[in-house]
């Protein structure tokens, strides 16, 4: 992705959730990148080409985003909202914002 591109910000207690913890590093940046598209009215209809992933370390495979795309689905962080593919229409994502939700002990949590 280029340095233009739009970035996440995360609160440092996110590092801390077991759900964010328990995902691949691929899974991860992948998340990354397709929230740093999120603009507070396009959920649904995010995009992030396979073409965009080349040259990011650790998600550049078509492979690796693959899984990425799995394993974030599987998990409740992304919903596919219309499926492409090679030659057909482009793939469309939403956040779902399970995972935003904090324990208490971390809004007490002094960091």
């Amino acid at each position: 992705m280029q340095e233009e591109d739009n970035c996440s910000t995360y609160e440092s207690r996110l590092f801390h959730n077991e759900s964010w913890r328990s995902l691949s590093g691929s899974a991860k940046i992948f998340y990354a990148c397709l929230q740093g598209k999120y603009n507070g009215d396009n959920n649904g209809e995010l995009q992030l080409l396979y073409s965009e992933m080349k040259g990011v370390k650790g998600c550049a495979s078509s492979g690796a985003v693959t899984k990425a795309i799995e394993e974030l689905t599987a998990k409740d962080w992304i919903k596919l909202e219309r499926k492409g593919g090679m030659h057909r229409a482009l793939n469309y994502f939403s956040l779902t914002f399970k995972h935003d939700h904090w324990d208490k002990e971390w809004d007490d949590l002094v960091i």
